[in-house]
């Protein structure tokens, strides 16, 4: 039961979050490291629609996703092409 209510409750939280970057005129973007609770690498991308929310959360723990220029870059470029270049200030 606990999968389902957690996956139900992603779901909502996943729309909630598209629908208030899809309606924000104009957005920005940040970026924060940190571990996790098994110390484990994570980066976290955060829209400011101009209120942030989570966008997206990447685990940096296998050898080819480290916290390099050209990852984080690629990952930006990644969400900035999904949302819009337009609107991206």
């Amino acid at each position: 039961m606990a999968n389902k209510l957690l996956d139900d409750e992603y779901k909502q939280m996943t729309i909630k979050v598209h629908k208030k970057v899809n309606e924000a005129f104009v957005y920005g973007i940040q970026m924060d490291g940190w571990s996790n609770t098994r110390n484990e690498p994570i980066i976290n991308i955060i829209i400011t629609t101009p209120e942030p929310v989570v966008y997206k959360s990447l685990s940096t723990t296998v050898y080819y996703t480290v916290h390099t220029a050209e990852y984080v870059a690629n990952e930006l470029n990644l969400v900035i092409d999904v949302i819009g270049k337009s609107r991206c200030f």
